[in-house]
């Protein structure tokens, strides 16, 4: 019997092989948002669907309010003194944002913004563990206006992929968390991580699973 399971997360569909036992997925994650001295820290927080962002009190007096214009909607009480926290779950039902929120206490200087990393992820468990890590050349390449990138994992380990321009900007970086050992396909439809279509050019496709790093070039031609 195969087992499979598929998540909604953004521009990059996973698939896993594995036979006979159950599937497995990547973490969701609480992402945790620093709030005061006028300040969301970090700015610009970046969440696969399924995630928790929880707005925690350092200074005065402040809130998580949702903007008019973002597609979830959230108001959290005022955050005033220690250990008073607020959080929301992004689902999938909530689309792909982006979700811009504020402080109405503090609404000039205190806003940011939550993207969603839509990312799909098949995964099913096949008997064959690889004997070691691999990260293949993506295929086709050059591409327009998608590729596939295949790796592989001998044991279980946290992964992260990353997407990097020739500027060495991160365009697109998702932490997929533990992942089973096994042989993985990744699509990638030339989208950055706020759903933006990037211009043809050189990149580079970066995977860290464990102690392991490896990083291959790419051409997006359009």
């Amino acid at each position: 019997m195969i087992l499979s399971q598929r998540l909604s997360l953004r521009n990059v569909v996973f698939v896993v092989a594995l036979c006979c036992m159950s599937a497995s997925r990547a973490s969701a994650t609480v992402h945790t948002v620093s709030v005061g001295n006028f300040f969301f820290t970090p700015a610009k927080t970046h969440v696969a669907h399924g995630d928790t962002v929880r707005w925690v009190w350092a200074s005065g007096v402040h809130n998580s309010t949702s903007d008019a214009s973002s597609p979830k909607s959230w108001a959290s009480p005022n955050l005033s003194g220690p250990d008073q926290s607020f959080q929301a779950v992004f689902s999938s039902a909530d689309g792909n944002g982006p979700f811009p929120y504020l402080c109405t206490i503090h609404p000039t200087t205190m806003k940011d913004t939550i993207f969603v990393t839509n990312l799909a992820v098949e995964v099913t468990e096949q008997s064959e563990i690889p004997g070691d890590y691999l990260l293949e050349q993506n295929y086709p390449n050059p591409f327009n206006p998608a590729t596939t990138i295949r790796f592989a994992i001998p044991h279980s380990a946290r992964v992260e992929v990353s997407i990097i321009n020739v500027n060495g900007e991160t365009v697109e970086s998702n932490d997929l968390g533990l992942l089973r050992a096994g042989s993985y396909s990744m699509v990638w439809d030339g989208q950055d991580v706020s759903g933006r279509m990037l211009p043809s050019g050189v990149y580079f496709y970066r995977i860290k699973a464990g102690d392991f790093v490896e990083t291959k070039k790419m051409v997006l031609l359009k």
